[in-house]
């Protein structure tokens, strides 16, 4: 097996704790567009159900504008994928770029990289810290909770069971929030 210095693992523990828990919205965010196109004639908005990130927000939105049933909860979901997008930027750095430098050896930032499609091809490269991963994190566990109860309250996205157990897993508790019924 190899071996990992303290400072190794520590990066590594935070940059895994970020990919579970936006995990959890991404999933969410599936469940909703299942939901959507399954029960509000998504199909009409696009054939497919749509895989990217990217295109799940405009679909949503679309949606949402256009049944009576979920225009209330627009503006909860507006604001939800306003944040969506905004952590989605912080989590594409450390899961999709690489970690060039040694944080053990330069303190507190690593370095990372990325190419981007829409550049001349040259890297780009941001300093991130630990403890920036691990807010970025924390609020993809929040915005998770987020989406779980828009998707609850709109959509209608699951049973009692299924929600306890999403809820669960996302607290690390084995808690029951919902009642019976």
């Amino acid at each position: 097996m190899r071996e990992f210095s303290e400072d190794q693992l520590s990066w590594y523990c935070a940059i895994g704790y970020l990919a579970t828990r936006w995990a959890a919205v991404e999933i969410l965010l599936d469940r909703m567009v299942e939901a959507v196109h399954d029960n509000y004639s998504g199909d009409k908005i696009e054939p497919e159900r749509p895989r990217a990130l990217n295109r799940k927000g405009p679909y949503l939105r679309k949606a949402f504008k256009a049944h009576h049933e979920l225009l209330p909860f627009y503006d909860h979901l507006d604001q939800d994928l306003h944040e969506v997008s905004a952590l989605s930027d912080k989590r594409h750095w450390v899961i999709h770029g690489t970690m060039l430098s040694h944080p053990e050896l330069t303190g507190n930032l690593a370095t990372f990289i990325k190419y981007s499609w829409r550049s001349d091809q040259s890297p780009n490269s941001k300093g991130i810290s630990i403890e920036d991963i691990y807010e970025t994190a924390d609020d993809a566990l929040t915005l998770s909770l987020n989406l779980l109860f828009l998707g609850i309250q709109a959509l209608n996205i699951g049973s009692k069971d299924e929600i306890d157990k999403i809820l669960s897993e996302l607290t690390g508790e084995d808690i029951t929030i919902f009642p019976l019924g």
